[in-house]
């Protein structure tokens, strides 16, 4: 499956460059070589059980964006990384990540914008369970100024997931289908960035082997607010309408109704000429890719600085705090005497680059993962990482 998925990339770059063979077009090139150490492979609560090893991995890292018009851009990221784990069971890991976005001008005040991404990738704060899974999300999207200060966009997704270790049974699957359709309609206030907004968006996610589906809703608005030239807010705040239906197998087939609130809220701060930070926080009613529930009620904080040193050095720093709730009536075998639980993931990242010239750089990373599960004999673990590099730019 990996050659095959290999074959289609590189049959998918010799079709784009020879389809815009007399485009304007630029193609940029970085590999990364990485040797590392992993101390808890496989996210074990027993110590006993934990895969402590050494790795070493090649990222290599693909973009090409191409001019075929005046009135359109396609841009080509591709991004395959390869991994030896010493002591792991399953020593090669391949990863993926692939993103095409072509935007094509209908007219002066009108476009429109399909992305397609396309990854394989290791469980991360969406998905707590299991093993790689890969992944593909295609959007389509119209946008249009329908006058000077007001513009719409109209927004059709749709996305699959397959898990490596998926269990094909209603009450065991974490595969899943989900159509995803946006209205947003928003207005510039001022000449200093100030704008409105509002919309809605719905959200159809059928788990695969008949293991049910969450059907929500969300309304909301928002205002985006430049506090100064340094400073940059937006919020939205809204309401979501959900609808759980249980597994085939469930014990209760009727639809159950929920609700929540939603509020999303960022702040993106340049502090100096050297250092950024950025921050943001959610809350709202979504999926989960638990193979017990079909919804979360989840909460997202997220904070971020960099700080350029030198010319030379640079470094940055994020923490990111998932803060899951999960509900009997999220059940997909729905029982209404279960508990309510809490589930919280939380990752620090830490990386510092030192640039030797326009072509080499050092790279030193560090990643600390902590999870507090609702059962923390079986479920709490930390898990750090830890690798030095080399990035080559072509």
């Amino acid at each position: 499956m990996i050659l095959r998925f290999l074959n289609l990339m590189i049959l998918l770059i010799f079709i784009v460059v020879v389809s815009f063979a007399n485009a304007s077009k630029s193609i940029k090139i970085q590999n990364h070589v990485r040797i590392g150490h992993d101390d808890n492979l496989s996210n074990s609560v027993d110590s006993n059980n934990q895969i402590d090893t050494l790795y070493v991995s090649d990222i290599i890292n693909i973009t090409s964006k191409f001019i075929p018009s005046p009135s359109s851009t396609f841009l080509f990221f591709y991004q395959p990384e390869f991994t030896y784990r010493f002591d792991a069971d399953d020593k090669n890991l391949y990863l993926q990540d692939m993103y095409i976005n072509y935007v094509k001008a209908l007219s002066a005040v009108s476009q429109l914008q399909v992305t397609d991404r396309f990854r394989i990738s290791e469980p991360d704060l969406n998905q707590i369970e299991g093993k790689s899974f890969t992944e593909n999300n295609i959007n389509i999207s119209y946008q249009k100024n329908i006058s000077r200060n007001v513009g719409i966009n109209l927004l059709a997704g749709y996305t699959s997931r397959k898990n490596e270790d998926n269990f094909n049974s209603w009450n065991a699957t974490r595969d899943f289908e989900r159509i995803r359709i946006s209205y947003l309609i928003s207005r510039m206030l001022d000449q200093k960035d100030k704008a409105i907004s509002g919309g809605l968006n719905f959200n159809d996610h059928e788990i695969k082997h008949d293991g049910g589906s969450l059907i929500s809703t969300t309304l909301f608005g928002g205002y985006d607010y430049p506090v100064n030239k340094k400073i940059m807010t937006s919020t939205q705040l809204g309401y979501t309408f959900g609808k759980i239906e249980g597994g085939s197998g469930s014990s209760y087939q009727d639809d159950r109704e929920t609700t929540s609130p939603f509020f999303e809220a960022g702040l993106n701060y340049k502090f100096s000429k050297f250092t950024d930070i950025n921050t943001s926080y959610s809350y709202s009613l979504r999926y989960t890719t638990l193979s017990t529930y079909n919804a979360e009620v989840r909460s997202d904080w997220l904070f971020a600085i960099r700080h350029k040193f030198t010319s030379r050095i640079s470094s940055a720093l994020s923490y990111s705090l998932v803060d899951s709730n999960y509900e009997s009536d999220f059940l997909r075998n729905f029982n209404p005497s279960g508990a309510k639980l809490n589930d919280k993931n939380s990752i620090i990242n830490f990386r510092t680059e030192y640039k030797i010239n326009n072509d080499h750089s050092l790279e030193v990373g560090l990643q600390l993962r902590e999870r507090n599960g609702w059962n923390p004999a079986g479920q709490d673990y930390k898990r750090n990482k830890f690798y030095i590099g080399w990035k080559l730019n072509i």
